[in-house]
């Protein structure tokens, strides 16, 4: 799932549904693995928001923490915060 940088949604946009319940799987037999949750994203084509399941993603090197991506409301619209390794 590859989510674009910080940029507001368009006029007219509806809110974004509620978060999705997920159960996070066993993690594969690697400390190298992370839990990167679930989200929505905005389909301008189809006028809707579509849902992308969470996922194990591997570690960054030299990185100790992930940091999800996740939506964020500034005025009346939302921006999306793409995840990042610190």
């Amino acid at each position: 799932m590859a989510l674009s940088p910080a940029v507001a949604q368009p006029v007219g946009v509806p809110p974004l549904p509620p978060r999705r319940h997920e159960s996070t799987p066993p993690r594969p037999d690697s400390a190298r693995f992370v839990w990167q949750p679930g989200t929505w994203e905005w389909d301008a084509a189809a006028s809707r928001y579509t849902w992308h399941p969470g996922r194990h993603i591997v570690r960054r090197l030299g990185a100790t923490r992930f940091v999800a991506g996740r939506w964020v409301q500034t005025g009346g619209d939302w921006a999306w915060r793409r995840s990042r390794w610190r």
